[in-house]
Parts: structure tokens; C-alpha cells; sequence
């Protein structure tokens, strides 16, 4: 089972993700999305690429801004 981890710092119009494996290695680059249902689209086709038979999702819970995700 691979699991990957992914960490989302939650803005007002954009947010960013960064992605990191179980061994704590980083997976690529971070990704900037959209605060919109199209940037959560963005994201997942991002975490479905990785190829995690597990995802754990982690964020902050800024006010409303997170509620897309």
C-alpha cells in the first residue's frame, strides 16, 4: 500500500498543495488551484496521477475558504 500525504494551505481565491510519500520524500513540485470547484478538479486529477492506493488529506480550516475541498 503506498500512501501519500497531501497538505493544503487554504486561501481566499487560490490555494496551494504540496505532496509527500511515506518515507516523507516530496512528490514534485506543489500545485496552485483555484478556490473553485475546477481547482478541486485540479487537484484530484493531480492526486490520482501520483497513484496512491491512500490519500490523507491535510488543510486548515480558514474561515469558509476551505469549504470547496
Amino acid at each position: 500500500m503506498s500512501v501519500i500525504y497531501v497538505g493544503i494551505d487554504v486561501g481566499k481565491r487560490k490555494h496551494e498543495a504540496s505532496f509527500i510519500d511515506e518515507t516523507g520524500k516530496q512528490l514534485g513540485g506543489s500545485l496552485v488551484f483555484d478556490n473553485s470547484p475546477q481547482g478541486v478538479e485540479k487537484l484530484l486529477r493531480r492526486v490520482a496521477s501520483l497513484g496512491a492506493s491512500e490519500v490523507v488529506y491535510g488543510l486548515e480550516a480558514t474561515g469558509h475558504y476551505w469549504l470547496p475541498l
